[in-house]
């Protein structure tokens, strides 16, 4: 190491004085409930040490969700997915170069932030089916290994009013449909949508339009990340039930 160097890493900091620059900044920010006047050149050099009005990071974790969910493959054939925090990268060489400006995101910035919002992804998806293991068949869905892939579930050939529920051979769709219009709801019908992405066809988010929705709540029967359609509208036809089997109760009682 050369006495340049070494003289530059043994300098004493004034951190008494830096201390009452931050106590003039905040103490700016309170009395006139705005943000301290910085130049550019002092944010720059504060965005190295800190992060500006960034909320916290979901836990992610080291496992490999993406492909549990997948049944341990790749989503795209011959890629491995990658693995966050194995790689260190060196801060200490100098640059002659202009920073960017601190609203622009660089391309490899952009890319791992989608791969980690992949990732996320898959574990909200993953947590939903440990909390939920009845919608998930073992022929068609194997964490881990395997090789079973999940398939689209045959809605096109499933009715309503084949499946019967309870003693009295009515299924759920048909007591949601007249306890709605018996409450003044009117008819209802389902929405069901592709969730995540297009990288998991299987996965559907619903919810319910009634025809009169203005005394409903909005977000009554919405649901979020379940495999298959049928299973998604039979899931907001639950819950449903459950909001209308209530208010009736209420106004029963009233």
């Amino acid at each position: 190491m050369t006495p340049t160097r070494a003289a530059r890493r043994n300098v004493y900091v004034p951190w008494v004085s830096l201390r009452k620059w931050i106590d003039k900044q905040e103490a700016f920010e309170r009395e006139n409930n705005m943000p301290a006047p910085l130049s550019l050149f002092k944010l720059k050099v504060l965005s190295r040490f800190v992060d500006f009005g960034r909320k916290k990071q979901p836990e992610i974790g080291d496992d490999d969700h993406v492909a549990s969910l997948t049944g341990g493959h790749g989503l795209e054939a011959g890629k491995q997915d990658p693995i966050f925090g194995s790689k260190k990268v060196d801060t200490t060489q100098q640059s002659s170069r202009t920073p960017p400006p601190l609203t622009q995101v660089h391309p490899l910035t952009r890319s791992l932030l989608s791969q980690k919002a992949r990732r996320y992804a898959a574990k909200c998806a993953l947590q939903y089916l440990i909390r939920a293991p009845i919608i998930v068949s073992s022929a068609s869905f194997r964490p881990g290994g395997g090789e079973a892939r999940p398939s689209p579930a045959p809605d096109d050939t499933w009715s309503e009013s084949t499946e019967a529920d309870g003693r009295d051979g009515k299924s759920i769709f048909q007591k949601v449909s007249g306890l709605s219009e018996s409450l003044g709801f009117g008819s209802i019908s389902y929405l069901i949508e592709p969730a995540i992405d297009d990288r998991f066809p299987n996965f559907y988010s619903g919810r319910p339009v009634f025809e009169r929705p203005d005394p409903a709540p909005p977000n009554v029967g919405v649901v979020r990340c379940v495999l298959g359609k049928k299973k998604t509208k039979r899931q907001v036809a639950t819950e449903v039930l459950q909001w209308l089997q209530d208010e009736e109760m209420k106004r029963m009682a009233n």
